[in-house]
Parts: C-alpha cells; structure tokens; sequence
C-alpha cells in the first residue's frame, strides 16, 4: 500500500469513527423526540428500527476499508442514501424544528399529542437538533466520497502508478 493511499486509509477511519459518534447523537435525539423513535425504545417497528442496523454496517466498512475498499464504500454509500432519503422525506427539518420549539409532532404517523420526552420548547434544542442531522449528512457524504476515492485508488493501475 502506497503512503498517499495509508492516509487516505486512515482519514477515512477516523471520518467512519466520528460519524459513528454523530449517529449516536443523532439517534439519542430521535429517542428523545419520540415522534420518529422505534423499537426498541417504544413498541412500534419503524424505519428508526431498521436505521440501527447502520452501525454493524459502518463497522464493517471500517474493519474492511483496507482490505475490500469497493465493499466499504458501497455500505457507506447504501446508508449515505438511505439517510438522505429519509432526512428528506420521513424526517424533515420542519419535523425536528416542531417538536422542541413547540413540543408538538408534525410526523403524520404520530399520535395525536405526542410530546418530547423532555416534555419542554426549546429553540436551542430545535436548532441542535437540525445541526446533528444535517453534520451526519455532510458527513456521510464526505466519508463515502473518501472511500470512493480510496478504491479507485485501491483497484486502477493508473492511480497506483501514480502514487
């Protein structure tokens, strides 16, 4: 492995690490708003449920980074995807912001009344909330970028001449 590609390798570790720390903020919130929480912190099966699975999925990308760069890409590429989409269309801004400035669920499938668990209006917390999800966007996309690089680089003579 070239040196350019060993720090390209371990960059991209750190970034799965740290995106990892921001998923679990990001998730801590959505406990904590409940409107768009599951299982297992309330009894629904909801996309939440399936949106835990991101973290053995992001420990394989990390353990495989070096030694199948394709496969860690196209897992961080598959929840980079998922995500956005569901921060676009499951789980909106407007959804985040509604629910602590005004401790009430704009989620469709929420039931009538439903309150944060904090049970408070807090702009702060509304703000916060918008900037971890949107951190974890940016960052997924950047790591997927990265990794993407990382196996071009991995897989074409012309990048390993190159370097």
């Amino acid at each position: 492995m070239t040196e350019n590609r060993t720090r390209l390798d371990a960059l991209a570790g750190k970034l799965i690490i740290l995106t990892m720390i921001v998923a679990v903020l990001h998730h801590a919130d959505h406990v904590l708003r409940v409107d768009h929480s599951g299982w297992p912190f309330i009894s629904r099966v909801t996309p939440f449920t399936y949106s835990l699975f991101a973290y053995p999925a992001l420990l394989f990308a990390f353990l495989t980074r070096s030694s199948l760069p394709s496969a860690s890409f196209a897992t961080v590429a598959i929840i980079t995807l998922l995500t956005l989409a569901a921060h676009t269309f499951l789980e909106p801004p407007e959804h985040k912001y509604s629910m602590w400035a005004l401790n009430q669920s704009l989620a469709p499938n929420a039931p009538p009344g439903t309150k944060n668990l904090l049970d408070t209006t807090s702009e702060f917390l509304a703000v916060l909330s918008i900037a971890i999800s949107m951190a974890l966007n940016f960052l997924l996309i950047l790591t997927s970028l990265l990794l993407l690089r990382n196996a071009r680089r991995a897989g074409s003579p012309k990048y390993n001449e190159a370097t």
